[in-house]
């Protein structure tokens, strides 16, 4: 399910300042980053927190943006959640929000499967960044393979190799975290 990029009139017109041009590249890539990032993070609130960043990133640089638009906001993303992580790796800091979640019984039904969708999440996240990043791609933002590599700037037989690599890697992950 590849989606359509967004015209490069409107690039354009958003690097002219064009409020209508960055709403409309908002709208359009909103949710695909959101979703991307969410399997990344521990909650959706940071997750949102993330999202915003990278637009406001991208708001204050899309002058300066030259080669594929979809590669340099993928590219913002991931900085993004690069320079979180370090944050949150040099403070180790904890807000109360997450210790209260912490402490709610997970209501997740595993409707016959073998691992709720926050599961399926912190499986993600024990992958190389290189793996999360195509899985993310394919099979959360529904890209395809022309597409994640275009994103990624690999070539297609790297990310298939990533990718069955990673699948391979969540597999034996999920099977170890549900003792199957």
């Amino acid at each position: 399910m590849e989606t359509p990029e967004i015209p490069k009139e409107t690039i354009e017109k958003a690097k002219d300042s064009d409020s209508g041009a960055i709403a409309e590249i908002f709208e359009h890539y909103y949710a695909r980053i959101y979703r991307g990032l969410y399997y990344r993070v521990r909650t959706a609130q940071d997750a949102e927190d993330l999202t915003s960043e990278v637009f406001m990133k991208v708001v204050r640089s899309i002058q300066r943006q030259s080669g594929n638009f979809e590669a340099w906001l993928h590219t913002i993303a991931k900085n993004t959640l690069t320079d979180y992580y370090r944050r949150k790796a040099s403070r180790k800091e904890y807000s109360a929000d997450e210790k209260e979640l912490e402490a709610v019984p997970d209501n997740n039904q595993r409707d016959g499967g073998c691992f709720t969708q926050e599961e399926l999440k912190t499986a993600i996240t024990k992958l190389t960044g290189e793996q999360q990043e195509v899985i993310v791609l394919r099979f959360i933002e529904g890209c395809d393979n022309e597409e994640t590599a275009r994103i990624t700037g690999k070539s297609v037989g790297a990310v298939k190799a990533l990718q069955f690599r990673g699948l391979a890697a969540l597999k034996d992950i999920l099977k170890e975290d549900c003792r199957l």
